[in-house]
């Protein structure tokens, strides 16, 4: 399938996603990373950009264990959400298999990461706690009592699904 049409399916799901977003939770809300990642995804198929698609691919693969786990642990269910954290993912690994997974994607999608969260917690509120920039989740305080060592392990295990995905998705994908 051609990326701009890619581009529009990425689109749509995103869009689909946004006005359940902005009905419970402030706009702020937009910066969780798979939401960033996901529109970064469409404007990368839109543009055609190897470098974007599989950096916001690999960011949202990432994120996909993260909210599974948040979901398994009381985090709240928003019925579109799999529109981000099944669709999006599945659009981008499509358009990986013509464009290509450029090297280093697995660090670009690792600064897109730190670059929302950073974002969220510049211009976040403390009680919506956007990609966990103010505080440890409440199911993890007891395990991880600490804000900076939950920050540090959380960074530490995004980079390396980061680095995986991108060695996994350089080997498979790339075209021939």
């Amino acid at each position: 399938m051609r990326p701009r049409r890619l581009a529009a399916i990425a689109f749509l799901l995103y869009l689909g996603h946004v006005p359940e977003v902005l009905v419970r939770h402030p706009l702020q809300d937009l910066l969780w990373a798979c939401d960033a990642a996901a529109l970064a995804l469409s404007a990368g198929l839109a543009l055609g950009s190897a470098r974007v698609v599989a950096a916001s691919t690999i960011a949202l693969l990432a994120g996909l264990p993260l909210w599974v786990t948040d979901l398994l642990t009381g985090g709240e269910w928003l019925w579109t959400s799999p529109f981000i954290h099944l669709g999006s993912p599945a659009v981008g690994l499509i358009g990986l298999k013509s464009l290509g997974v450029p090297r280093f994607s697995g660090l670009v999608a690792l600064g897109l990461v730190a670059a929302v969260t950073l974002a969220a917690r510049l211009a976040g509120a403390p009680a919506e706690n956007v990609n966990l920039a103010f505080a440890t989740p409440d199911a993890f305080t007891r395990l991880i009592p600490s804000h900076a060592l939950d920050l540090s392990l959380t960074g530490a295990l995004v980079a390396a699904e980061c680095l995986v995905a991108e060695a996994v998705l350089r080997r498979e994908l790339s075209p021939a």
